[in-house]
């Protein structure tokens, strides 16, 4: 682990762009590209790492993460990314490590709004961030490419054409990065009126434009009118066991100060905003599908004037790496 760091601190602190290349073309030696492709058989017992997850999860939701995961094989990915970090990790790698998303898959891709309200386009979902060879995310992404579209009934030479346009993009945009200063690099945007300008057909854009319209609308008031209902003269989250629940006294006392503590560690900006409004109500509600439950809960903050914000708590599980280990030493 300690030769480890110290190769990855060595590799961190090369800032000649020449130096880099050539770092690259000595890996590439070592491991060539096509051996990036080699899918060797790997042995290992999906319902131990699948066990080795829910072990952490609450029990009473397992019948429906089953279900979720049970739909499709892409619900079936989205569910197990444990499974995919372990084979990854018993591919060949370009040992070329970065800090990679974990889970970049196609649908943690969407449309959301910075602090400044500026719509984005980019990953929206962090949980299993992890320093890894940056080809992990690559593989994660274009395997996701397939499932999905597959499940949508795209044909075989429509999407085998749309991976290789990926791959295509991340490789230009890597190469494109290291024409730009650290700084510029470091604030770079993925704001959405820069990409459709970028866009080549007009038709293409309009279509970008029509699914921002749409995601501009599912803002905060939209989030509170979908969960929550009026109990006499206050709103109240909606019940929808076992997905959905309110929590019993003890509970919500230690949810209230876990967000008061929170209120003292976040940033200054964000503790003067969350200091406008107070707790109305909190309920357990799971989500997604690789997380659906977790322990993830949803607090309704009331302002001044009856204005009210939607605050996901969201528990975050041992890593995708942790968990393949504590499967694979089970069997």
């Amino acid at each position: 682990m300690i030769e480890e760091l110290k190769k990855l601190q060595r590799q961190t602190n090369i800032t000649n762009i020449a130096a880099l290349h050539d770092l690259g073309k000595a890996q590439r030696e070592t491991v060539p590209l096509s051996s990036l492709g080699d899918r060797p058989i790997i042995q290992r017992d999906p319902v131990a790492f699948i066990d080795a997850i829910e072990a952490n999860l609450i029990q009473e939701l397992l019948p429906q993460r089953h279900q979720k995961m049970g739909a499709n094989p892409a619900a079936f990915f989205r569910g197990t990314a444990e499974l995919m970090a372990y084979d990854l990790s018993h591919e060949p790698q370009s040992h070329l490590r970065v800090l990679t998303d974990g889970d970049a898959h196609l649908q943690n891709f969407g449309f959301y709004a910075s602090p400044e309200r500026n719509m984005l386009f980019d990953l929206n979902d962090f949980d299993e961030a992890a320093p890894n060879s940056f080809e992990f995310d690559v593989k994660r992404l274009t395997t996701s490419i397939y499932l999905f579209g597959g499940q949508e009934h795209f044909g075989e030479a429509a999407v085998d054409q749309l991976v290789k346009d990926v791959a295509r993009t991340y490789r230009k945009t890597l190469k494109k990065a290291f024409k730009t200063g650290a700084l510029e690099r470091f604030y770079a945007s993925t704001a959405v009126d820069n990409l459709v300008a970028e866009l080549p057909a007009e038709e293409d854009a309009q279509f970008v434009r029509d699914v921002v319209k749409k995601a501009a609308n599912r803002d905060n008031e939209s989030v509170v009118k979908k969960f929550t209902v009026m109990h006499g003269t206050h709103l109240r989250f909606k019940d929808d066991p076992p997905r959905s629940v309110h929590l019993e006294q003890g509970q919500e006392i230690a949810m209230m100060h876990g967000f008061l503590q929170y209120q003292q560690t976040t940033r200054a900006d964000v503790a003067l905003l969350l200091g406008q409004y107070h707790i109305t109500d909190i309920i357990r509600h799971s989500v997604g599908i690789g997380s659906f439950g977790t322990s993830s809960y949803l607090m309704l903050l009331t302002g001044l004037g009856g204005s009210h914000l939607v605050l996901q708590v969201k528990e975050a599980l041992p890593s995708a790496g942790t968990c393949c280990r504590r499967a694979w030493k089970s069997r």
